[in-house]
C-alpha cells in the first residue's frame, strides 16, 4: 500500500492514494465475507502483526512514518473497515519472550461466537497469563 499523493482529475484537490486503495480493500473484504458465508466458514484465525510485539525502542525508531503505521495495521485494518468482529489474543512468544498475537475473526453480528472461541482457547492455554520481560 502506498501513501503517495495523486491529483484527482475532476478537482484541483490532492487526495491520498490510500483512499482509492481503501475502496479496493473494502471490495476484496466484501468478497471474502460472501465466500465465508458460501463455504460455511464461521471463524478465521489471522495474525495480528507481521512481527512479534514491537519494543518501545522499535516504535520510537519507526515513529509515525506511513510505512511503519501501515505495517502495524496491515492485518487488523481490513476487518475494522469491513465490520467483521474480531478478538485479539496472545498466542505465543518469541525466543526473547515478546508476545505474539492472533485474532479470531467472525462473521458480522457473531460476536458471541468469537468470544466463546477465545474463552475456549484461554481455558486450554496459559498465554494470556504470561507477561513479557520488562527491560
Amino acid at each position: 500500500m502506498s501513501i503517495e499523493r495523486e491529483q484527482q482529475a475532476d478537482s484541483p484537490r490532492v487526495v491520498p492514494r490510500l483512499a482509492f486503495e481503501r475502496d479496493e480493500y473494502a471490495t476484496r473484504i466484501a468478497k471474502t465475507r460472501r465466500a465465508m458465508q458460501r463455504a460455511g466458514i464461521d471463524l478465521l484465525i489471522v495474525r495480528v502483526m507481521n512481527v512479534a510485539a514491537p519494543t518501545l525502542a522499535d516504535l520510537a525508531a519507526a515513529g509515525r512514518a506511513p510505512p511503519a503505521i501501515e505495517a502495524r495495521l496491515r492485518f487488523t485494518a481490513p476487518f475494522d473497515m469491513s465490520g467483521h468482529p474480531t478478538l485479539t489474543l496472545p498466542g505465543g512468544a518469541t525466543n526473547d519472550g515478546l508476545p505474539v498475537g492472533f485474532q479470531i475473526v467472525g462473521r458480522p453480528m457473531q460476536e458471541a461466537l468469537i468470544l466463546r472461541a477465545g474463552q475456549a482457547f484461554q481455558q486450554a492455554t496459559s498465554w494470556h497469563k504470561r507477561r513479557p520481560p520488562i527491560a
